[in-house]
């Protein structure tokens, strides 16, 4: 008599070059979540790439692969930021966006440490030449 091994899911971020559908998907494979996410949003086929976050999630009924909602997320550990008009989550350090509202995110953070650094270099702000710039009129 063999033993049945119980089919265990995936959690993955799915994105598109366009980045604006990315979210979360529950799914078998990377390449299951990835066609989920392209007939769902409708990309065509190759559009979506799937990164694997987690693995040996246990399902609890319903349809897979399916797009993952906030209480999945919680229960993973993930911090809601945002829910509406964009959901925005975090997980450690990293901050995930359904949207292109994660580039908006990531230059503000970028933006946010250049004035730190200027602030701690006396102020001044530098070209990448090394020069101040000349004063606008």
């Amino acid at each position: 008599m063999s033993a049945t091994r119980k089919a265990t899911l995936g959690f993955y971020w799915v994105t598109t070059e366009d980045r604006y559908e990315d979210w979360f998907v529950l799914a078998h494979t990377g390449r299951s979540a990835a066609i989920f996410h392209e007939q769902y949003d409708g990309y065509a086929r190759g559009d979506a790439k799937a990164e694997r976050l987690f693995r040996g999630i246990e399902p609890n009924g319903g349809d897979v692969p399916r797009h993952a909602h906030l209480p999945d997320l919680e229960a993973l550990g993930f911090t809601i930021l945002q829910c509406l008009p964009t959901r925005i989550v975090q997980l450690g350090q990293r901050i995930f966006s359904e949207s292109a509202m994660r580039e908006t995110i990531e230059a503000f953070q970028h933006a946010e440490a250049y004035e730190r650094l200027r602030q701690a270099e006396g102020g001044e702000r530098r070209t990448t030449r090394g020069r101040s710039p000349s004063p606008r009129g």
